[in-house]
């Protein structure tokens, strides 16, 4: 019997993380600019790829002026809610947010979707997630982190689609 229980939990586990799949390219940013591209929109803003040492992971630093980060685009299914979490640390507030797009790179209504408010990085690394609904017409999306003010240093990201409800 209990290795039946074993078993069934086991499965269920595994359920869970096949459900977790990150979708997010490159989420720990070692591949730099090959799958994420920074843009400034007012100067003076950087932006710097950080290779993993000294038991800090790898990362990306945004300092602002007022800059941000895209991913590549990936495949998403339209209507159904994604959650970013990433860590982050610094002076400066981050707005993480996903933008949709159509089939044929169309953008999608709303296009870009992201909380209401930035969100203040801290000195320490700290955990932040967010979710967003996809727009019933996407196909695909891009990640982006736009910092505003300051510096954020920014790692580990991770975008995953969020179960339905149990009976939904």
């Amino acid at each position: 019997m209990r290795g039946i229980l074993l078993a069934a939990a086991l499965s269920v586990a595994a359920a869970a993380l096949a459900e977790e799949k990150n979708l997010a390219p490159d989420p720990s940013f070692q591949e730099g600019e090959k799958t994420w591209l920074g843009y400034v929109i007012e100067n003076p803003s950087t932006w710097t790829f950080n290779a993993a040492q000294g038991g800090e992971p790898a990362s990306v630093t945004l300092t602002g002026g007022r800059t941000f980060l895209h991913s590549s685009r990936f495949a998403v299914t339209a209507g159904k809610t994604y959650r970013i979490a990433f860590k982050a640390k610094g002076d400066g507030k981050v707005s993480p947010g996903l933008l949709w797009w159509k089939p044929e790179f169309g953008m999608a209504e709303p296009h870009w979707t992201r909380p209401e408010q930035p969100l203040a990085a801290e000195a320490a690394w700290k955990d932040f997630t967010v979710e967003f609904p996809a727009s019933p017409e996407s196909t695909e999306v891009y990640v982006r982190f736009e910092v505003t003010a300051g510096s954020a240093t920014i790692s580990s990201v991770s975008v995953v689609e969020v179960p339905a409800p149990a009976g939904g």
